[in-house]
């Protein structure tokens, strides 16, 4: 692993964040009179993790999807909070966002960025951009399903300061199933594959409306770096490091309010 500056972290961390500055200079938000259609919920809930954190949490979340011609944009903000007997407060955020652009039937190129600010782990932030080649394999009346491939750019920070930078292979897919009026099935798996590192992050949902407006969410979420930092421990301590996990698994139950 090798050291970066300031400047060094601040400038990729910006460049990570290209999709949402896609989201925000976008043409097609300008103009209020064209056919624009908006999607969204926020989502608050009970949160049970298992791997590096042992210990039931609280999850809040926002969603949105902006669709428009040609455009797809879709945004997620999601926070967990656990209070760790005699270690006080733990906190893991997690950010994502993606632009595609339909640029023949069933084919789209995209970009993507995400970034993981995570206090349970011996990570203390992953983030990453990617770019590529997405194709709508399945979009019926009831199921919606695509696949993207593309190279990206990946830095991690562990706990101890060091920082890792390395070209990523981006793969993803997304499943979407409307089971009933009121019920509907989501699957997302992402892989970004890199030469010391391969992230895979996988979400499985099963969504109940209540009425118009609310709904019950019951979700599994596993994240599983192959590779995890060493753990750090001060030189004159007698006790041996912490043992850590390469998956994080949480499991939600959380109400929507659909908007």
């Amino acid at each position: 692993m090798k050291h970066a500056s300031r400047n060094e972290i601040l400038k990729s961390t910006l460049f990570a964040a290209l999709p949402l500055l896609l989201i925000a200079t976008s043409s097609t938000w300008a103009d209020e009179a064209q056919n624009k259609k908006w999607q969204g919920d926020v989502e608050a809930g009970m949160i049970t993790t298992e791997g590096n954190s042992s210990s039931k949490s609280f999850k809040t979340g926002l969603k949105l999807a902006y669709e428009e011609d040609a455009w797809r944009h879709i945004g997620a903000f999601e926070s967990f909070t656990a209070e760790k007997e005699d270690e006080g407060t733990a906190e893991k955020y997690f950010l994502e966002a993606k632009s595609g652009y339909t640029f023949s039937k069933n084919n789209y190129a995209f970009v993507y960025g995400n970034y993981t600010d995570d206090r349970f782990t011996e990570f203390d932030f992953q983030t990453s951009v990617s770019a590529g080649y997405g194709r709508l394999i399945l979009d019926t009346a009831t199921q919606r399903w695509d696949a993207e491939i593309g190279p990206g750019h990946r830095i991690t920070r562990s706990d101890d300061g060091d920082i890792d930078q390395e070209t990523i292979v981006h793969i993803a897919t997304n499943y979407a199933w409307r089971i009933s009026e009121t019920s509907r099935f989501e699957q997302t798996v992402l892989v970004e594959a890199g030469r010391t590192n391969t992230v895979t992050r996988s979400k499985s949902a099963l969504v109940a409306k209540i009425n118009s407006a609310f709904s019950m969410k019951l979700g599994y979420t596993v994240t599983y770096n192959q590779e995890l930092p060493e753990a750090t421990e001060a030189p004159d301590s007698t006790e041996e490091p912490e043992e850590t996990y390469h998956a994080d698994k949480e499991t939600t139950v959380s109400l929507l309010y659909a908007f």
